[in-house]
């Protein structure tokens, strides 16, 4: 079987988290994925491997200083460093429930990247009631839609923008502008349309 058959896709490894905290075993995850108990052992084992070399690297870039860390599993590194990068993303986190906890109706998943900021992505799936995938890191071909759409967001905000500078005003015009622009994809209706298109009568 060839490698990229092998490799387990960003929706399959947000499925297994879920079945394992669900209790079942590697074989009964496989046998619900239509995957060989082989490669989901594999794809648990690159997950743990990746997660102690973030671990060692998240570390060392959050200023923790080593001789604390002295003697700490990796566990309890790890969960240091998720405590801390929990309470950073708390902001944000609260942030999308506000603004998407309107619309939870018709959400079904959200793609987001690993970054710290969505420390809070639990919150953020359970609030919304809604799965969360998070992309496997440097392989940003995993939300190919987030990427489009910055690439659109940087339009209006480029590169380099202090977004601490701009104003809520500036946000809602880009948006505003975004949403009604055409899509091809959408058959050139615009994204506030299809959105509207959907909503159930008054």
């Amino acid at each position: 079987m060839c490698k990229s058959c092998r490799q387990l896709a960003c929706d399959e490894r947000c499925q297994i988290k879920v079945l394992m905290s669900g209790g079942l075993s590697i074989r009964e995850i496989a046998r619900e994925l239509g995957r060989s108990p082989a490669t989901i052992s594999r794809g648990i084992a690159r997950h743990r491997q990746a997660q102690d070399r973030g671990c060692a690297r998240r570390s060392r870039a959050s200023g923790v200083p080593r001789k604390r860390t002295e003697g700490w599993s990796p566990e309890q590194i790890e969960g240091r460093l998720e405590l801390l990068a929990r309470r950073a993303a708390a902001p944000l986190a609260e942030d999308l429930l506000r603004r998407l906890g309107a619309h939870r109706d018709f959400m079904h998943t959200l793609t987001a990247d690993s970054g710290k900021e969505f420390a809070g992505h639990r919150e953020i799936s359970a609030g919304l009631e809604a799965g969360l995938c998070l992309a496997t890191p440097c392989h940003s071909r995993e939300r190919g839609l987030n990427e489009h759409a910055n690439g659109l967001v940087r339009q209006y905000f480029p590169k380099g923008t202090g977004l601490t500078r701009v104003t809520a005003e500036e946000v809602r015009q880009a948006e505003d502008r975004l949403n009604r622009r055409p899509r091809k994809v959408l058959g050139c209706l615009t994204p506030f349309e299809v959105f509207h298109e959907v909503l159930p009568s008054p």
